[in-house]
């Protein structure tokens, strides 16, 4: 039954939200032993992260209906229908509102949670394998591992101190594979409570630590956050010890090769050595006091004291606190926006209020509405990037780049496909495409690559017609990935390199100038060629290029102007240089723009 209602929730909106809504309101509030909710826990493990990515239209519904429920009692329409559009974000502040009413101190509370808690992160793995490559950000892979992630820090408290080594264990491992800024910072969060909460377990950061001496991570950089965070929540028997071994295991790392690595590690040992002064810890400081002159020279070398100062101004160094700043309103809206993840993932304390009015009251809630103090809200979002095979580097460095010229990319073809709204698009440009424009003829090249890459080039630039020696090279995994989905958007038409004398004076009877790419006594340079519209381009084979008995049946052959000594380019260049030329002469005969400029990428 769990499963086909899962399954009709996905196309139809509201339909887990009537089923959760009288669940969690009703059935619920009737369950003391836990027995009904113990039996349902992976409809209600569902209920945490499901959700879909809407299109543009249903964004455009939705955000209009959230709109008019903000209104309350002043719109009338509230006054007749509880709720508009009860969507998926609605379902899941509803299971949340349930399950932050339970108590760690409450043992049928405890157990159930706990159970509930395995299953979430059974899930939350079985993702995180499914998905450690090829990943986009706001991707429905991206927000299912936030919302979980979510779920596991609002609960944390529910976490038993036996459970506190098995999951710092996870979280260190899921830290080394995550490349979402979102999912990081909770997940970086989340150790620092356990660590907060069982100090014992801060003697895990110099063994972790040790593990990436001879190779390069990305958590790294997560360690160093959270050694600057948890000291000062230590009891003061404990700091003397703790600031020891964090400033004798940060160190080194400031010399470190990799670039964020070492900034990270510096920013760190500042902090660390301002907590020690702070603390009034003068033998850690006496101890370690060429900390003092190495600051010194770092702050006084102009590149790098303004680097590490941005850094420190990074939200999650300062002015973040993971003990002050632990509440709903910084765990589903204030960090998630900080973060860059899509707004409509954002979750505003005032829905909670809305699905739930006894947050309103004075009784002490298990996890706070707001957030006591403003400033964590009042910092800018992060600079981040990701990289196309998944691994991520942040850069709080480059903060100032806001109003300046930065990198564009229309559409992540490596990591995504398009949407069905997008396809309809797509194939209306298809359509519109000229059937009397460039001819890109392929037949005589062999190697896939090119082929690939070339099929890529002639859809962004508009070829009218991508002729190629078999078809079969469309289903080469190679090929589609070079092409990233360019073959769904062209014309290709398949002619065998024996057919190709056939096929050339085909096309000279329906008035097309046939141009070869190659170097011969009678070529033209390309800088002084003017392209017909109608113009067929044969590219030659990598090896031999273009045969004679085909140079023969040509009108013109094109070669290109090269200055260095080696006296050949690759094919696809070639074939992209004078794709390029056509397309610009052609754009500025007729006065044509691009609808969008090609981000290079790999």
């Amino acid at each position: 039954f769990v499963t086909k209602l899962i399954s009709l929730a996905v196309d139809k909106t509201g339909v887990m939200y009537i089923v959760l809504d009288h669940l969690c309101n009703q059935i619920l509030q009737n369950d003391p032993d836990r027995r009904i909710a113990t039996r349902l826990i992976p409809l209600l493990v569902e209920g945490c992260y499901m959700g879909s990515i809407h299109k543009r239209g249903e964004r455009l519904w939705l955000d209009v209906c959230s709109y008019i429920e903000s209104l309350g009692d002043i719109c009338s329409v509230n006054q007749v229908t509880s709720c508009f559009a009860k969507n998926d974000l609605y379902t899941r502040v509803t299971v949340l509102n349930w399950l932050l009413h339970l108590r760690p101190d409450v043992t049928v509370d405890q157990e159930f949670v706990s159970a509930f808690l395995q299953a979430l992160t059974n899930k939350y793995l079985a993702l995180a394998i499914q998905t450690s490559n090829k990943q986009f950000a706001n991707s429905l892979a991206h927000r299912q591992k936030h919302r979980m992630v979510l779920v596991l820090l609002l609960l944390v408290d529910f976490i038993k101190m036996s459970q506190h080594g098995e999951y710092l264990s996870l979280l260190w491992h899921a830290l080394e594979a995550e490349s979402h800024p979102s999912v990081r910072q909770m997940l970086e969060w989340l150790v620092m409570i356990l660590i907060i909460h069982n100090p014992q377990f801060a003697a895990s950061i110099w063994e972790v630590l040790k593990l990436f001496d001879n190779k390069r991570s990305v958590c790294l950089c997560s360690i160093f956050l959270i050694i600057s965070h948890v000291g000062m929540t230590f009891a003061p028997e404990l700091q003397e010890n703790y600031y020891t071994q964090a400033l004798s295991s940060v160190l080194p790392w400031t010399m470190a090769h990799h670039y964020n690595t070492r900034m990270f590690a510096q920013a760190t040992l500042t902090r660390l050595w301002h907590q020690c002064q702070q603390l009034g810890l003068n033998c850690v400081i006496t101890q370690h006091a060429m900390v003092q002159p190495v600051l010194n020279f770092l702050f006084n070398n102009g590149n790098a004291s303004a680097t590490v100062s941005k850094l420190l101004n990074y939200f999650m160094y300062n002015p973040f606190d993971p003990v002050k700043d632990y509440s709903i309103e910084t765990i589903c809206h204030t960090l998630p926006r900080l973060a860059c993840l899509a707004d409509d993932e954002w979750i505003l304390p005032r829905q909670f209020i809305q699905m739930d009015p006894s947050w309103q009251e004075t009784v002490k809630q298990l996890v706070p509405l707001w957030n006591a103090s403003k400033q964590l809200a009042l910092c800018k979002e992060g600079p981040w990037r990701m990289k196309a095979s998944g691994d991520f580097e942040e850069d709080p460095t480059t903060s100032d780049t806001a109003g300046k010229d930065v990198q564009k990319k229309i559409m992540p073809w490596r990591q995504m496909t398009p949407s069905e709204e997008t396809e309809a698009e797509l194939v209306s440009q298809r359509l519109r495409r000229p059937d009397d424009g460039l001819i890109l003829v392929t037949s005589l090249i062999d190697k896939v690559p090119n082929l690939g890459g070339l099929c890529r080039t002639s859809e962004i630039f508009g070829v009218s017609e991508f002729v190629i020696g078999s078809l079969s090279y469309l289903e080469d995994k190679m090929f589609q990935n070079l092409s990233v989905s360019a073959q769904k958007w062209i014309k290709i038409t398949e002619v065998l390199q024996l057919r190709l004398p056939e096929f050339l004076e085909e096309k000279r009877m329906q008035g097309y100038t046939l141009v070869g790419v190659e170097q011969t006594a009678n070529s033209v340079s390309l800088q002084d060629y003017q392209f017909p519209k109608k113009t067929l381009l044969l590219l030659g084979n990598e090896k031999e290029g273009i045969p004679v008995e085909l140079i023969q049946l040509l009108d013109v052959c094109v070669e290109i102007p090269q200055l260095g000594v080696i006296r050949s380019l690759n094919v696809h260049v070639c074939g992209a240089l004078l794709i390029w030329e056509y397309t610009r002469q052609h754009m500025r005969n007729t006065g044509v723009t691009a609808t969008s400029t090609a981000a290079l990428t790999g």
